[in-house]
C-alpha cells in the first residue's frame, strides 16, 4: 500500500499544475460553450431568467458559463444601423433588446451583464470611448460600450457588440470575431478608453493621448458595427493636451488653443477662461469627460467662455457642421483633491 502516498502526491501535484499552468480565457478552447450556446431554442431564449438558466448549464466553470453568454449575445443580436442616426433611439435594456434581437453597444453590454449575473458572475457595464482604426481623434459622438466580469477570481474584458458582426453598406452581417472575448488588457486599451480608468485593468492606465497615439493600425483591424456606424468623418491631427497655441486641422477646420494654457492638471471644482480660435467651426464646447458641459461663445473666429472644473477631465471638442460628429481636440486632467 505504500504506492497510495505516492499517487496522492501525484494528484496534487497535477491539480496544483492545472490551476497555475492554466491558459489564458482568450485562448482556450471553446467548442463546447460554444455549441451549447447556439443550439439554444427560442423557448430557451423566451426570458432573461429562462436564458441564464439555460446558458449556465454551459459547464461548471464561470469561464465556461461566461463564453456561453458571450457566444449567445454575439449570435443572436443584430446591430441596429439606424439607431445611431434616430432622433427616437429604441430602448436598449436588457430585456429590451432581448425580444428585440437587435440593439447598439449599450443593449449588447447591458443584455450580457444582465445574463452573467443572473448565472451568479460578477460583471460591471463599462461605457467610455471606442477608438477606430487609424482614428486620429476621439468623438463624444463615439460613446461605446462593454463589459467587465470576474471570471474565476480574475476581472477580465469583452466586447460583445465588436464580436458580433460587420457593418458592410449600412447592412449588419453576423461574423463572429473571437478576439474580443477576454482579450488581454494592454491589447483591448488600444481601441477602448474607459471613462473610469480603473476598468483598463491595467497597472499603468492609459490617458486618452497614450491610447490615441498607441490605436491599432487600420491594416490590422476588422470594420466593426460600432466603428462603421460613427464614422461620420476623419480627424487628420489630434492635439495633445500642453501644446502651445499652435494652429492645428480637424474635419478640415483650422483652429488653435489660447487657455486654459499649457497646465498639465486643473483644480477641482474650479472655474478656468477658455478660448479657442476656429474659423469656420460651426460650434466649440467643453467637456466634463464624456459629457458637454459648456457651449462657448463665438465672436468672429473667437470661441470663448468659463468652465467649471468637474471630477473628469476638462476637454474641447469642435464640431464642423450642423448634426456632425464632435471632435475632442484638446484634454486637461484634473488635479488630485487636497
Amino acid at each position: 500500500m505504500r504506492w497510495l502516498p505516492l499517487l496522492f502526491v501525484l494528484s496534487l501535484t497535477a491539480t496544483a499544475s492545472a490551476q497555475t499552468c492554466e491558459a489564458p480565457l482568450n485562448v482556450r478552447d471553446w467548442s463546447r460553450a460554444d455549441a451549447h450556446a447556439l443550439a439554444a431554442s427560442d423557448w430557451d431564449a423566451a426570458s432573461l431568467d429562462r436564458l441564464a438558466r439555460y446558458l449556465s448549464r454551459a459547464g461548471r466553470t464561470e469561464a465556461e458559463k461566461t463564453r456561453a453568454a458571450f457566444r449567445w449575445v454575439a449570435a443572436h443580436i443584430a446591430y441596429d444601423v439606424d439607431a445611431p442616426v434616430s432622433h427616437a433611439r429604441p430602448n436598449q435594456s436588457a430585456d429590451s433588446t432581448l425580444a428585440r434581437r437587435e440593439g447598439v453597444c449599450e443593449g449588447y453590454s447591458r443584455l450580457l451583464v444582465s445574463l452573467l449575473e443572473r448565472m451568479g458572475v460578477e460583471s460591471r457595464f463599462v461605457g467610455g470611448w471606442g477608438l477606430s482604426p487609424g482614428e486620429a481623434a476621439i468623438s463624444p459622438d463615439g460613446l461605446h460600450a462593454w463589459v467587465a466580469a470576474r471570471v474565476d477570481g480574475h476581472w477580465v474584458l469583452m466586447d460583445p457588440t465588436w464580436a458580433a458582426g460587420i457593418v458592410q453598406r449600412d447592412r449588419f452581417s453576423f461574423r463572429f470575431n473571437g478576439q474580443w472575448f477576454a482579450s488581454p488588457p494592454d491589447w483591448f486599451a488600444r481601441r477602448h478608453i474607459p471613462e473610469d480608468e480603473r476598468w483598463q485593468l491595467l497597472d499603468s492606465p492609459l490617458s486618452l493621448e497614450d491610447a490615441v497615439a498607441r490605436r491599432v493600425p487600420a491594416a490590422q483591424c476588422r470594420t466593426t458595427p460600432a466603428e462603421t456606424a460613427r464614422r461620420h468623418s476623419t480627424a487628420t491631427t489630434v492635439r495633445a493636451a500642453g501644446d502651445g497655441p499652435a494652429w492645428r486641422e480637424v474635419d478640415g477646420i483650422r483652429y488653435r488653443i489660447h487657455a486654459p494654457g499649457d497646465s498639465h492638471a486643473l483644480p477641482p471644482r474650479s472655474r478656468v477662461s477658455v478660448r479657442v480660435e476656429a474659423p469656420g467651426a460651426h460650434a466649440v464646447a467643453v467637456f466634463d469627460g464624456s459629457i458637454l458641459a459648456t457651449s462657448l461663445r463665438s465672436a468672429g473666429d473667437q470661441w470663448s467662455g468659463q468652465a467649471r472644473v468637474g471630477a473628469h477631465p476638462l476637454r474641447i471638442g469642435i464640431q464642423s457642421v450642423p448634426g456632425g460628429p464632435w471632435r475632442i481636440v484638446a484634454s486637461w486632467a484634473v488635479a488630485a483633491a487636497r
